[in-house]
């Protein structure tokens, strides 16, 4: 594959995000810095977009990603190969600096392959969730979206990375037995796949609404309490007060990753 036809490629899956901002032309990584939980990094090129009016003069420059999440972790994979590989970025913003006070937030990278490297040469991969079985290799990480290269179909594809710490409810004091959520959240829309749940580590997906025998809010005056991302059992109400979209959850599997979310190393 030519550079232009990756190029393409690469604008494709930069418009499947409307929140953010692409920030300057190709560059190369300056520095990379890491510091507790988070990493920031330059590039050998001005940034051209609109700032966001969080950002300190002094690190005007600077980009921000936290390497706990696990978007933040294969954003620094990138960057690491990157710097490897000589090869080219672009950054997305955020427009944010929730990471770092004053500090630019990044949102997404594409990584330019040099004209002597062919597409696929990438050290960061896709695997599924045993972190053994390889998918394919990683071209950008941008807000939720790998786009990465299926040797075994020789095509390139998107993969919506879904995780949740949304609150799991339930009808019991030590939030066992049945969970519920909000529909939205655990729906399979437009067949990206299940969501994870960060709280109770399983793929999980909603049961429809419409089935009245699904819903939270069916047994009157019984308390409702959430298990929150802490570990935490709260009380969160009564029943009847849930709207139609708290429904039932079940456990599932994604049908490429597993029992559990693909790995970007």
């Amino acid at each position: 594959m030519t550079k232009k036809k990756l190029t393409i490629l690469m604008s494709v899956a930069l418009s499947l995000t409307s929140a953010t901002t692409l920030a300057q032309a190709p560059a190369k990584v300056t520095s990379l810095n890491v510091q507790g939980t988070t990493a920031t990094f330059t590039l050998n090129a001005e940034k051209t977009h609109t700032l966001p009016a969080c950002i300190n003069g002094d690190t005007r420059q600077l980009w921000s990603l936290d390497i706990t999440s696990i978007q933040g972790r294969a954003l620094y994979s990138l960057l690491l190969t990157a710097v490897s590989k000589s090869q080219l970025v672009v950054a997305q913003s955020a427009n944010n600096c929730d990471v770092l006070a004053g500090i630019e937030q990044v949102a997404g990278l594409n990584v330019s392959f040099n004209d002597a490297q062919p597409a696929g040469s990438s050290t960061v991969a896709l695997y599924k969730g045993d972190g053994v079985t390889k998918v394919g290799d990683v071209i950008t990480v941008e807000s939720g979206y790998v786009m990465y290269h299926d040797k075994a179909n020789n095509w390139y594809a998107h993969f919506a990375r879904r995780n949740s710490n949304s609150p799991v409810y339930y009808l019991d004091a030590q939030c066992q037995g049945q969970p519920y959520g909000i529909s939205s959240t655990w729906s399979d829309n437009h067949n990206k796949g299940p969501t994870y749940s960060t709280i109770l580590n399983a793929f999980l997906l909603a049961s429809p609404s419409w089935e009245t025998s699904n819903r939270l809010n069916i047994y009157g005056g019984n308390k409702v309490y959430a298990h929150l991302e802490d570990g935490s059992c709260v009380e969160n109400g009564v029943s009847y007060e849930k709207d139609a979209s708290y429904t039932k959850l079940s456990e599932t599997t994604h049908p490429m990753c597993g029992d559990k979310p693909c790995v970007i190393k």
